[in-house]
């Protein structure tokens, strides 16, 4: 079986990680970003150049939530993979760096590869969560 002909289960997939993005968009990330402005903006500052500061220091709080929803976003095309290739007897290698920014749990993914793509661990499902650099390869 080829990968092209086990991908009929993708459009559920998309479907539900595209739902997913949506909500957490308009009922997390977005109104948490509105919040912490708007909070900004009401407190006095002595000048322009305080607020700017201000609102850039409340805009720096959101970075490991913005690195969390892309490595989210990311782990969207490795599902993707892993539902195609389901059924196909398919290896794949769970690929990446191996430094000191890696997880445990990639790690151990790395150095156990290759993995059958039925029960292969997907990136960004490991403890580094949304902030995973790794990938899965598909073995020809």
């Amino acid at each position: 079986m080829k990968l092209t002909e086990a991908s009929k289960d993708l459009n559920t997939l998309l479907s539900e990680r595209l739902s997913w993005n949506d909500a957490y968009l308009s009922d997390s990330f977005g109104p948490a970003i509105e919040t912490k402005i708007l909070g900004t903006l009401r407190q006095a500052h002595k000048n322009d150049r305080q607020l700017k500061i201000a609102v850039g220091g409340a805009l720096e709080t959101f970075e490991p939530r913005v690195e969390q929803y892309v490595g989210a976003f990311w782990s969207v095309e490795e599902a993707a993979v892993r539902a195609a290739g389901q059924g196909t007897k398919m290896q794949v290698n769970f690929v990446g760096p191996l430094d000191e920014n890696s997880c445990q749990g990639c790690r151990d993914a790395v150095e156990n590869s290759p993995h059958d793509i039925n029960d292969a661990p997907l990136p960004g499902e490991q403890e580094c969560l949304g902030r995973c650099r790794h990938a899965l390869q598909i073995i020809e």
